[in-house]
């Protein structure tokens, strides 16, 4: 049962995984798209933003097909009086709602302040008790990935409309 549980947060972690990439690559796609148009005229039919885009969006759809069948065969909400199959609709309605309002809210909080806020929560929906653990380990990502992507990697992430000196 262990090994189960696991291999389905093994799962669910890699899904999250496709699913981060896959935005922030049709993000920036859409900065390079905007950025060549700008600067030169295309001659290529399918230049760098197209390809990203391309590939982002296949790692998106993969993201999100592995995440629902996951949380399908998981089903850890307990409503009383509900059906497990309705239940379960339910939980991935509930996730892929958090995964839309945050992909709605990095433009306009800036990737930290989003991740700081969605994390925790998507942890929460995932089963991670008790809750201070899945605000700590939330936080903990959130700040994680923004000191990989920034100082690491040096990838440019959305400030918001704030425009947040990190």
């Amino acid at each position: 049962m262990n090994e189960i549980r696991n291999g389905l947060r093994t799962k669910i972690i890699g899904a999250c995984l496709l699913i981060g990439l896959g935005v922030l690559g049709i993000a920036d796609s859409r900065r390079l798209s905007s950025m060549i148009q700008a600067s030169i005229q295309r001659r290529e039919i399918l230049g760098a933003d197209a390809y990203l885009m391309i590939v982002s969006a296949l790692l998106l759809i993969c993201g999100l097909l592995v995440l629902a069948v996951s949380v399908v065969d998981r089903g850890f909400i307990s409503e009383k009086g509900a059906s497990p199959q309705s239940r379960r609709y339910v939980h991935l309605g509930l996730i892929v709602t958090s995964y839309a309002m945050y992909t709605l809210a990095v433009p306009v909080l800036g990737y930290l302040l989003s991740s700081i806020c969605f994390f925790p929560i998507i942890f929460f929906l995932f089963g991670v008790r008790p809750w201070l653990k899945g605000v700590l380990l939330g936080l903990g990502v959130a700040l994680i990935s923004y000191f990989f992507f920034i100082f690491l990697m040096r990838i440019p992430l959305p400030r918001g409309w704030f425009r947040l000196p990190f």
